[in-house]
């Protein structure tokens, strides 16, 4: 098929010609397919409706329903401790989406031949990777965060009556994000590594839950350790939503340090992957 004959159907929204080179050649294309696979299905509002039942919904009982079966004067914190409840749900339902939705996004494509056929194009590995990353990274953030952040400010504003600084919501909603795509990393390294869906979940839910472990134990011999864990990030978010000092920013280089590494990591083994 000419460079023309692609031109042409990609005009019917089939093929784009590839002008990118290097390590970027597809990328553009991988990207776009991965923006379909979210926005041009169901997937991003069932994603929107789940979180918006469960955290909105949480949220909404308490600013509204809770007050009209005990009435009572809200105590000085309430919008303070109400987020606290509800940052700590966003990170847990948002890392759980993560791992559940993006553990099969390279296995299931190698067990499909679907990656084979692929990069059978003219297709880097390296942009394959990367375009699972952002594809994935949209999605999640704009579905499980950013949106619900946004509906949880404008509940809280609604329910005082005035407009609440936004700065410390974004803030925390940043921390929550990085939270998301330290574990969206690890996902898309443990694909590129393994061929089945069990070690994946496995090794991730080994990490999730072990961190707070690691955590009780570092806190009494090595505060320093502790405060470096990635699973510190949702407390970091209840100081900056608070607009508190952080008591440390080691999670955040740590996190942002092993996310650069994961997706080195799975670059580095889906190269050397034969199909």
């Amino acid at each position: 098929m000419t460079l023309l004959e692609k031109a042409k159907m990609s005009e019917n929204g089939q093929l784009r010609p590839v002008v990118e080179k290097g390590w970027r050649c597809g990328f553009a294309n991988l990207l776009r397919l991965e923006n379909q696979r979210w926005w041009s299905t169901r997937r991003w509002w069932v994603q929107c409706l789940v979180m918006l039942v469960i955290l909105n919904g949480l949220l909404a009982y308490g600013i509204w329903i809770s007050p009209l079966l005990e009435p009572g004067e809200r105590p000085p914190d309430f919008v303070a401790g109400t987020l606290d409840v509800v940052l700590i749900w966003m990170s847990i339902l948002s890392v759980l989406n993560t791992l559940f939705m993006v553990q099969s996004a390279i296995i299931g494509e190698k067990q499909s031949g679907v990656a084979a056929w692929i990069l059978s194009a003219p297709v880097s590995r390296s942009a394959f990777i990367i375009a699972k990353f952002i594809g994935n990274a949209v999605g999640l953030l704009a579905a499980t965060i950013w949106l619900q952040g946004l509906l949880i400010y404008v509940q809280f504003s609604a329910s005082e009556g005035r407009f609440l600084p936004i700065l410390p919501i974004v803030t925390a909603l940043l921390l929550q994000s990085q939270y998301l795509l330290f574990y969206l990393a690890l996902v898309i390294m443990l694909g590129a590594f393994f061929s089945s869906r069990a070690p994946v979940l496995v090794i991730s839910f080994a990490v999730l839950i072990g961190q707070p472990f690691i955590d009780n134990l570092a806190a009494e011999f090595a505060p320093w350790l502790s405060w470096a864990l990635p699973a510190k990030l949702p407390e970091l978010a209840r100081f900056a939503h608070r607009w508190q000092p952080l008591p440390s920013y080691s999670s955040i280089v740590v996190a942002l340090a092993l996310t650069t590494v994961f997706l080195a990591l799975a670059i580095w083994r889906f190269r050397r992957e034969e199909f």
